[in-house]
């Protein structure tokens, strides 16, 4: 990610990084929660640094292409199995993944 171009603040409070990078209070605490996004305490305020917000987001970028990717990976049957086809039952068009290839329902 080219952050030349990005303008980042030292840190963020909670309602500042969620109005900065568009997410609700409740994903980030649940992303602090599972420890996707460091976060520190200065007296009783949570803050979040800059960088650790661009390192987030990065990474939900990158999430979100290897999901992508599995996607299209797990389209269709596996390796082995019967291409399953559409057959017409009682005016009804069904996916038909123990039907022979002759034609007959």
């Amino acid at each position: 990610m080219d952050t030349s171009r990005v303008e980042v603040r030292p840190a963020y409070a909670i309602p500042d990084f969620c109005r900065a990078f568009g997410i609700g209070r409740s994903t980030l605490y649940e992303e602090i929660r599972s420890g996707r996004i460091a976060s520190f305490k200065v007296g009783r305020r949570t803050l979040i640094a800059g960088e650790e917000g661009l390192r987030w987001l990065q990474g939900c970028r990158e999430r979100a292409e290897s999901t992508r990717a599995s996607e299209f990976r797990n389209l269709g049957p596996k390796p082995g199995e019967a291409q399953p086809r559409a057959v017409l039952i009682n005016k009804t068009w069904s996916w038909d993944e123990a039907a022979d290839s002759s034609g007959a329902p």
